[in-house]
């Protein structure tokens, strides 16, 4: 069915991909228990993405992924040079989101 979607997005907007990737993610309920504070911290600083990417030598789009929590997986190089840049732990990165999930009684 997404194929059929995919196609017809294609077609009809340039953007098609994106739409369908979009709309499919939208859908998958994937919870994800970590997420980074990355935003928060940039504001307490002051700074901005721009500054933040000149200050860790990462590129700008992994800095927006981050920023956004779009970001699957980091390597720990990375971590260190945003913890060095903004003057934190990884601690207070990274935040742990519990799972809503029932348990049986």
């Amino acid at each position: 069915m997404y194929r059929i979607i995919a196609d017809w997005l294609f077609f009809v907007k340039p953007i098609g991909y994106r739409l369908l990737a979009f709309f499919v993610r939208g859908m998958s309920g994937v919870h994800m228990g970590t997420r980074f504070r990355l935003r928060e911290l940039i504001a307490e600083k002051g700074l901005t993405q721009t500054e933040v990417q000149a200050r860790t030598g990462l590129a700008y789009s992994t800095v927006n992924e981050m920023t956004n929590n779009r970001t699957r997986r980091v390597d720990f190089d990375t971590l260190d040079a945003l913890c060095d840049a903004l003057a934190c732990k990884v601690g207070e990165l990274i935040e742990y989101i519990p799972s809503k999930r029932r348990t049986r009684s």
